[in-house]
């Protein structure tokens, strides 16, 4: 019983540590975004912006959108200006998604 405790407790912890990590990376992103005007040689084309795609996300600090439309293919993805920023956010989603399973687990077994 209280092995199962600790687990949840640790579970719970990383699923809040995970999540609000990963909030903060797309709220540090987007505020990169307030303030950046138009560059004067414009917007770039779809085919520059395949080049700065990293994992399903767009990584150019030089375009002033936060989400653009995804240049390989249907919807819209979010521009994190870096690719430390994009490599972050995919690790603290994964953070979230094995604290959930390990609460699901541990939730099952009490």
């Amino acid at each position: 019983m209280r092995g199962e405790l600790y687990m949840i407790i640790f579970a719970l912890i990383l699923l809040c540590v995970g999540s609000g990590s990963a909030l903060w990376l797309i709220l540090y992103a987007m505020k990169a975004a307030v303030g950046h005007n138009t560059p004067e040689h414009g917007l770039p084309s779809r085919a520059v912006m395949r080049r700065y795609m990293l994992m399903g996300l767009y990584c150019n600090p030089d375009d002033p959108r936060a989400f653009v439309k995804n240049p390989r293919g249907r919807g819209w993805t979010m521009n994190m200006r870096s690719e430390q920023l994009a490599a972050a956010l995919w690790i603290m989603v994964a953070i979230t998604v094995i604290a959930t399973v390990i609460l699901v687990a541990a939730m099952s077994m009490s």
